[in-house]
């Protein structure tokens, strides 16, 4: 899901950036042109977006409570027999990196668990699994408003059963 009108005070997430806080609207020189850009705060520093490309897939609203509970319902599904084709593993990495939704981010870290727990992840599904897992802990903690140490514990208790 896109949006393409934000406001000052929102909550996003951006596929490369994580979670972030549209913090305020400022000028940036972009190709020697003035850019209307929204300066956007993560734990990790700061980055700006053109607000005239809002729409970009790139970047989506935080989920809304029901979302997230939604998507956390796909712990208990039983996860589908691991891919044993690496490159298969890879290009649907890749997807759920690209397009985001919440729910291709649980599925994920459900199934990459599930392989890790049958077989020894790559250096590739490690990082992913870890980028995915960190990105999850961080929009339910900002949705529910809970400290990320909370939500660690929760997801830890979560993925413990996954087989």
């Amino acid at each position: 899901m896109t949006k393409s009108h934000y406001t000052i005070g929102d909550w996003v997430v951006h596929r490369n950036y994580g979670i972030g806080q549209i913090l305020s609207v400022e000028s940036k020189s972009i190709g020697g042109q003035k850019v209307r850009c929204f300066k956007i705060q993560t734990i990790e520093g700061t980055y700006w977006a053109s607000i005239q490309n809002m729409g970009n897939p790139r970047m989506r609203p935080l989920a809304s409570q029901d979302q997230i509970q939604q998507a956390l319902s796909e712990f208990i599904e039983e996860p589908p027999e691991a891919e044993t084709d690496h490159q298969a593993w890879k290009k649907r990495i890749k997807q759920v990196q690209w397009e985001g939704s919440l729910i291709d981010v649980v599925k994920i870290i459900r199934d990459l668990t599930a392989k890790n727990d049958k077989k020894r992840l790559n250096d590739y599904e490690t990082k992913a699994l870890k980028r995915f897992t960190d990105l999850l802990i961080g929009e339910w903690s900002a949705i529910m408003g809970l400290k990320r140490q909370t939500v660690e514990e929760k997801l830890n208790s979560l993925i413990s059963d996954i087989k």
